[in-house]
């Protein structure tokens, strides 16, 4: 079974090398398409020289092309599985693995549903799963939908940052658990570290001001390669101002979400 990872990027300098060397070797093709970074990520994608990465610079100039340049992704794949890999994720062997497996025997499952750590301050603290606000099926939490069988009638809806997948008329969130695969390892997701030091206006970023617990899992193996030296460091803990501004959000943080209930879901489709 073919699998072919999609990364769509734009100014995701500090992590789009552990996310693409997270994943090559364990899939058959890394689709990596640039919107017009202003930072160094193109060159930091173009410092790795694997053949299975294909890059491609693309114009993105409003929230619609962003949809539509993941639709063109599609139409440009010939594969059995899409896996989806945002250049702020990076990926276990271990997680990897039960992926390969998992896509050799699928049975009638369309989908995997991937839980992971959503890493808050720096790689060393998460937000706890009562935090976690995507929905799934019944499910809500740190969860998210990362692979899908390549069917025809699979396209993108909606546009940025609420694009989404589906079959036919039904969002890939929303199809019965009959077609959901479950998966056990978790990946790490840096969404709300700093991933750019050129911030963009049409992708939104945001660091997270709070305090989490120590996180003790077993850190992606690629945390540990050795990398060049305008590679950011995976391991630089959080500063002052960071800080300074969790000290007084994280309690506030804290009370509204006891106020709205330990989870909440979301309008926004699993991406």
């Amino acid at each position: 079974m073919k699998i072919v990872a999609h990364t769509l990027v734009k100014n995701e300098e500090n992590w789009v090398w552990y996310s693409l060397m997270s994943v090559v070797d364990w899939v058959d093709e890394v689709m990596v398409w640039d919107t017009g970074s202003t930072d160094n990520t193109v060159d930091v994608i173009k410092s790795i020289p694997h053949p299975k990465i294909k890059f491609r610079q693309v114009k993105a100039d409003s929230k619609a092309e962003i949809a539509q340049i993941r639709q063109d992704m599609l139409d440009a794949t010939t594969a059995d599985w899409i896996f989806l890999v945002d250049a702020d994720e990076i990926w276990t062997r271990e997680g990897l693995q039960e992926i390969r497996e998992f896509v050799t025997h699928p049975g009638g499952q369309t989908v995997g549903v991937h839980r992971f750590w959503s890493l808050v301050g720096d790689v060393l603290h998460y937000l706890p799963e009562r935090y976690g606000k995507y929905h799934v099926g019944h499910q809500t939490g740190h969860l998210t939908i990362r692979l899908m069988r390549h069917l025809p009638d699979l396209h993108v809806t909606g546009q940025y940052t609420f694009e989404g997948y589906g079959y036919s008329d039904t969002p890939v969130q929303s199809l019965s658990e009959s077609c959901m695969h479950h998966f056990n390892h978790k990946f790490f997701h840096t969404t709300f570290l700093p991933r750019s030091s050129n911030n963009s206006p049409l992708f939104q970023r945001r660091i997270r001001y709070q305090f989490g617990p120590a996180l003790t899992a077993d850190y992606p193996e690629v945390f540990y390669l050795s990398r060049s030296d305008f590679i950011r460091s995976p391991w630089l803990k959080h500063d002052i101002i960071f800080w300074i501004n969790a000290f007084w959000q994280t309690p506030l943080k804290l009370l509204r979400n006891i106020l709205l209930g330990t989870t909440w879901s979301t309008s926004r489709p699993s991406s």
